[in-house]
């Protein structure tokens, strides 16, 4: 489809949601559907806190672009109801949404696949009150990252290098998710890259004074002193 034709259509933000990443879903909606509307595109807004996805049939949305984060945007949910309704959507598929959101299974997968990973353990809440922490930590080198298994943008996540912390950040996380993800930790820096359709795109390098990388949930404060380069650039040519 030409995108004159798709001129004629109206677009879909979705933003909102009810997860723990709703305000940084609201910024983030806002600045994509302005994005949109200065390529020319015909934009509607639509915080699925409030408004069911039966008013994208309502409205004739035949498009939309998803700007939920975490858990009912990234997980599957969204993606399969959409792909029911036969509506077009941003982003990856049900299952790679389903599996990139569960950081136990995206773990089993690396595994399966011979990808290295940082080794793991995963607790479920009820075995908390029963868990040998200091043996737990121990077993994994004795410093540890503690994540939900099921959030994103850092919420619920800790370093931990003493069974008092390791168990303080337990409990912190289990007050988002009833499997908590424990990780050996790894000194190095940190990369990200991103991939569009076939291409990836450049690397790029974050740093920041903390420990470890977090993102706040009011994108309004952000936090100081975080830089970001690109730092690799693969030239692909066409065949």
């Amino acid at each position: 489809m030409t995108k004159t034709i798709m001129n004629e259509e109206v677009i879909a933000v979705l933003y909102g949601g009810n997860s723990a990443e709703r305000d940084v879903s609201l910024n983030s909606g806002k600045a994509i559907a302005q994005g949109l509307e200065q390529v020319g595109f015909k934009v509607v807004l639509i915080d699925t806190k409030y408004t069911p996805l039966t008013e994208l049939v309502a409205q004739n949305i035949k498009r939309v672009f998803i700007a939920l984060h975490g858990r009912g945007g990234e997980d599957g949910c969204l993606q399969g109801a959409l792909e029911f309704m036969g509506i077009a959507y941003t982003g990856s598929n049900v299952l790679g949404s389903a599996l990139s959101m569960d950081k136990v299974r995206s773990k089993q997968i690396f595994k399966a696949c011979n990808i290295p990973t940082a080794p793991f353990t995963v607790v479920c809440k009820d075995d908390l009150a029963t868990l040998d922490v200091e043996k737990l930590l121990q077993g994994l080198g004795g410093k540890v990252m503690v994540k939900p298994a099921h959030e994103g943008s850092s919420i619920g996540m800790a370093m931990a290098d003493s069974a008092e912390k390791l168990s303080n950040a337990l409990v912190e996380a289990f007050v988002f998710d009833g499997d908590v993800l424990i990780e050996a930790w790894i000194d190095g820096p940190e990369y990200t890259v991103a991939i569009l359709g076939d291409e990836a795109l450049p690397a790029i390098h974050m740093e920041t004074p903390r420990e470890f990388m977090i993102m706040r949930l009011n994108i309004n404060q952000p936090v100081p002193n975080i830089i970001a380069r690109v730092v690799y650039q693969k030239n692909k040519k066409k065949e």
